[in-house]
């Protein structure tokens, strides 16, 4: 299986979007207005079945969670494969980098150059003298700001540009990493953090993405105490976790990792050897930020601020930690061990740095002693919630019925049922029925491959991708020849040239796409050379399409090419049939605007499906191209 269809098994198409689109279950499907136009009733449907989406009213597009995510994050395939690759906790490997990740390097670069400029200002400027001040008197050692990288800027409106001599391309540079930004009357570019601590935040293969910034203004109006870098090409901050660089390692040999707060509460706790530690930065813990360490270790412990800003913040990052365990569960058997979270609750008034640097044996004893998702959520009710109150309780217990009904191992389950049953003195056969309404629906299981409904009658089943995968094979042997020999039969029949959207798997589009772009460049068709131009896992792909269709290398081009369109016309076919019989299960629009494109829609698709039907009959007439 290559790693695009583990990625894409081990991902809930409904459970991905459901980060972006709130979604209505429609029949076996769900539904809501479309993200990527306007519209006032919904015409966009997700398929658990399927693993795909489709919008039925203006744009028409479709596809499945791989197209989704590039399309709603504007980023390209290999781009969105490495994002849920990370997610699904699935490594890939490549052969060499990608062009997408090529034209970042200079980024990079100029990243790095801000990070070593602010480090020699910390060390060199008299300027800094309070920077230094702070971070000793924090007890963070000479050896460990080294290793953090921590460093100063100045106070001088254009220091960064002036240290760097940036001008041209590096100060375009600097402003796209948001280090520097035109001022609004003069228009000359100025430095955007000025008299603060610097911490450079690196990915989690040790690159430079932005700076977390603290003010060393302690009591004045000179802006919060802690501010991050904008979002960049480089950097979000809700995916991006503070010193996962240096504590990768760690954390996979300890198999646990600590989430805690700030930037200093990680390096007091690597000063002290508890190298598995890495923070959030400034926000609730993300889907993101868990599925990063993920890849590392199953197990998590959250260690923040216990005052009561700090436990909102833990809830909310529990509530997303949750649909992170959810999307678990379709890839846990392949896994073996699925997330688990756990809560350390830190004692009043202090922060993880305080009670390292004070009493590390306290803080081991602390984690050590971290308390289930269910015990926390119990404490949280008990403490806050009148349980003697029969409303508060019901609520209460809804909430936690929730977190119940999110665990996967039924023994674990079952035994938090009875312990919570005995604790709140309520019966477990009612807990358990709050627990079934709480759970947003059955498993999203997906069923046996069908045979395909449009195939000729004496096909033998086949899956459902069988058709593009095919096709995308056959154009791999010979594409320019067999689109010459297609262009005039599709424009015979009316039907529209093969585009990418025909395809409904991603990876297909992208493999599509790259061989347009090839012929473009008017070389040679070599599929060897084309096939180590991509990317890793394309490659991948790309060879088992080509043995899948290998049969045909010998094959005439008019052989190849009545193949290829008789697989185009029953793909479209069959897409449109699909659309037609989704309209039959959709609400009739409120509106007139509605109904008229509705309308429209569905006119045309009986029109390009007749069409489709009388090409397919001439096709198997004449049985020749």
């Amino acid at each position: 299986m290559s790693n695009i269809q583990r990625i894409k098994d081990s991902l809930d198409i409904v459970e991905v979007v459901e980060r972006y689109v709130p979604l209505t279950r429609a029949g076996n499907d769900f539904k809501a207005c479309c993200p990527f136009h306007q519209e006032k009733t919904p015409s966009f449907y997700v398929s658990p079945t399927r693993q795909a989406w489709h919008c039925f009213g203006a744009c028409g597009e479709g596809g499945d969670v791989f197209s989704f995510v590039m399309k709603q994050e504007r980023l390209d395939f290999g781009a969105a494969l490495r994002r849920l690759a990370a997610e699904a906790g699935i490594e890939l490997a490549y052969a060499k980098p990608s062009a997408a990740a090529r034209r970042f390097d200079p980024l990079y670069d100029a990243m790095a150059q801000a990070v070593a400029f602010y480090r020699r200002q910390f060390q060199e400027n008299p300027e800094a003298r309070q920077a230094r001040a702070y971070v000793e008197q924090r007890g963070i050692s000479p050896a460990m700001a080294e290793r953090f990288g921590l460093g100063y800027s100045p106070w001088g409106p254009a220091a960064l540009q002036r240290g760097l001599q940036a001008q041209g391309e590096l100060l375009e540079r600097l402003a796209a990493l948001h280090l520097v930004f035109p001022d609004e009357q003069s228009g000359a570019y100025r430095d955007r953090f000025r008299g603060r601590l610097m911490l450079p935040i690196r990915d989690a293969q040790g690159k430079p993405i932005g700076f977390g910034a603290r003010t060393l203004a302690e009591g004045t109006t000179r802006g919060p105490k802690y501010i991050n870098s904008s979002a960049s090409p480089l950097f979000q901050k809700t995916r991006v976790l503070y010193g996962i660089d240096q504590a990768a390692a760690a954390i996979r040999k300890k198999g646990q990792a600590v989430l805690v707060e700030g930037y200093l509460d990680v390096i007091a706790a690597h000063q002290h050897g508890y190298d598995h530690t890495v923070a959030c930065l400034g926000t609730a813990v993300t889907p993101e930020q868990l599925q990063t360490l993920r890849r590392y270790a199953a197990n998590i412990v959250f260690a923040l601020d216990a005052d009561a800003a700090g436990q909102q913040a833990t809830l909310r990052g529990l509530a997303r930690a949750r649909q992170a365990l959810r999307a678990e569960r379709r890839g846990a058997k392949e896994r073996q061990q699925a997330l688990h979270l756990s809560i350390a609750t830190l004692p009043p008034g202090q922060d993880p740095d305080d009670l390292i640097r004070a009493q590390p044996q306290a803080w081991d004893k602390l984690v050590d002693a971290a308390a289930s998702l269910v015990h926390f959520y119990a404490d949280h009710v008990t403490r806050n919630f009148d349980l003697r109150q029969p409303e508060a309780k019901q609520a209460a217990m809804e909430m936690l019925a929730e977190v119940l009904a999110d665990l996967d191992q039924l023994a674990a389950q079952e035994a938090y049922v009875q312990q919570m049953s005995d604790r709140f003195r309520i019966a477990p056969g009612i807990l358990r029925q709050m627990m079934r309404e709480a759970r947003p629906g059955p498993r999203r299981a997906r069923p046996r491959p069908e045979a395909d409904p449009d195939s000729a009658p004496d096909a033998a089943p086949v899956r459902e991708t069988w058709r593009e995968d095919h096709l995308i094979g056959l154009l791999l042997l010979a594409p320019a020849v067999i689109l010459e020999r297609l262009e005039p039969v599709l424009k015979h029949f009316a039907v529209a040239p093969i585009q990418a959207s025909d395809f409904d798997r991603t990876e297909n589009r992208a493999l599509f796409q790259a061989v347009q772009q090839a012929l473009s460049a008017d070389a040679a068709w070599n599929p060897d050379r084309f096939q180590q131009s991509l990317e890793a896992p394309l490659q991948s792909h790309a060879e088992q399409l080509r043995v899948a269709v290998q049969t045909f290398q010998s094959h005439t081009s008019h052989e190849k090419s009545q193949v290829a369109l008789q697989n185009l016309l029953l793909m479209r076919r069959k897409a449109v049939s699909r659309t037609l019989r989704m309209f039959s299960l959709q609400e009739e629009p409120a509106d007139a605007e509605s109904i008229g494109q509705q309308n429209r829609v569905r006119q045309t698709c009986y029109q390009t499906r007749q069409r489709l039907d009388l090409a397919l009959d001439k096709f198997n007439a004449r049985h020749h191209v």
